[in-house]
Order: structure tokens, then C-alpha cells, then sequence
């Protein structure tokens, strides 16, 4: 560290000022590797499965298939999510607050959206909460943008830290081929899904109007 070096560290110190090695480290640490997305995909749609096939089995007492997708044990709904979250909400991990305000926000502005979409492609909706007392159409409520916020709260200070230092440890060339090998999975089992959704429709049709 060069004389101007130190002595801005020095002013910087007194003064009570981060120094920009310090602003570095902050935005580093406030950024998102995209090479992990793929990572906090696949985690969180495996944890969001066994989340919904447990929460099946307490409230209806029988075990259900809850996967999203033909191939794997993924409910890729949860996978994209905890991905927005995580890409939207790292910024604000230092303050609790603001990570249980954003993402109560974010969660509630999500489900509401996706209440729309899955309705409007299946024709169904997946969740009701018209028998909440504060509910907006049905999609949302407060008490589950409650729980957007605490569960925002847990997966970005908790779960991704403990995420990115495993997958660290992980060599980085096998790391590398691991990547490709789900994207490609991913693409094609998306591609699977989609074809099986669309054949069942259209027999479905078929058998309707017969």
C-alpha cells in the first residue's frame, strides 16, 4: 500500500467512512454469481417438493405426488422463486428489515401473478385464500405475506450462505461439467413436461367432446 493508500485508509478510519477496498468487498459480497443460479434452482425445487408432500400429508393425511416436472424430484415453482428472490434480494441481506419488508412485497406481488398464470393455463386454481380474514381475490393474504417476509429473511442470510460455500467446495472443473449436464437436463425435462401437459389437454378435449 502505497503513502495516498494510507493515509485515505487513515482518513477514511477517522472519519468513519468505508475505504473502497472495503466498498469492493461490499459489492462483491452484495452481487450474485449467475454461474449459481442453476445451483439454487435445483435445491430449493427439491426442498419446495418435500415441503409440499409433507404439508400434503399433515392437512389431507395421504401422501401425493406434488412434482412439477416428468423427470426428478423438483417442484420447479419454488426453484424459480427462491432464484428471484435470491437475484432481487441479496442486496439488502445486511438489514433484516428491509429483507422482511422487500420480501413480503416480492412474495405477495409473485403469488398473486402466478395465481393468474397457472389459472389461466390449467384452468384451475391452485390455492383459495377467500377463507382468511385479510385476502385480496382469493390469490394473496396477509398472513402468508407475513411468511414471505421471515422466509425471505432465512433463505438469503441462512440457506445461501450454506448454499455457495458447499457448492465452493466442489473442484471447479467438475463443477463446470456439472452446470452444463443440469442445464441441459433442465431444458429437456421442461421440454418433457410441457409435451406431456399438452398431449393430456388436448385428449382431455377429445374425450369432452365426444
Amino acid at each position: 500500500m502505497d503513502t495516498i493508500e494510507k493515509d485515505e485508509a487513515n482518513w477514511c478510519l477517522e472519519k468513519g467512512v468505508p475505504t473502497k477496498v472495503e466498498k469492493d468487498e461490499q459489492k462483491a459480497k452484495n452481487t450474485v454469481d449467475y454461474s449459481m443460479i442453476i445451483w439454487y434452482f435445483l435445491i430449493f425445487s427439491i426442498l419446495g417438493l418435500i415441503l409440499e408432500t409433507v404439508y400434503g400429508y399433515v392437512t389431507m393425511q395421504k401422501w401425493e405426488s406434488r412434482k412439477g416436472l416428468i423427470l426428478g424430484p423438483f417442484c420447479p415453482i419454488y426453484g424459480v422463486g427462491a432464484v428471484i428472490f435470491i437475484l432481487l434480494l441479496t442486496r439488502y441481506q445486511d438489514s433484516k428489515i428491509k429483507l422482511f419488508v422487500f420480501g413480503a412485497s416480492l412474495g405477495t406481488f409473485i403469488e398473486y401473478v402466478l395465481s393468474y398464470m397457472l389459472e389461466a393455463v390449467y384452468g384451475n386454481r391452485f390455492w383459495d385464500y377467500s377463507y382468511a380474514k385479510y385476502h385480496l381475490n382469493g390469490r394473496v393474504s396477509l398472513v402468508y405475506s407475513i411468511f414471505w417476509g421471515f422466509l425471505a429473511v432465512v433463505l438469503i442470510r441462512i440457506f445461501k450462505p450454506w448454499i455457495d460455500k458447499g457448492v465452493e467446495k466442489i473442484q471447479k472443473n467438475i463443477k463446470k461439467k456439472l452446470e452444463i449436464a443440469l442445464y441441459v437436463f433442465f431444458v429437456i425435462d421442461a421440454m418433457l413436461t410441457v409435451w406431456a401437459i399438452s398431449g393430456y389437454t388436448r385428449e382431455s378435449l377429445c374425450c369432452i367432446r365426444k
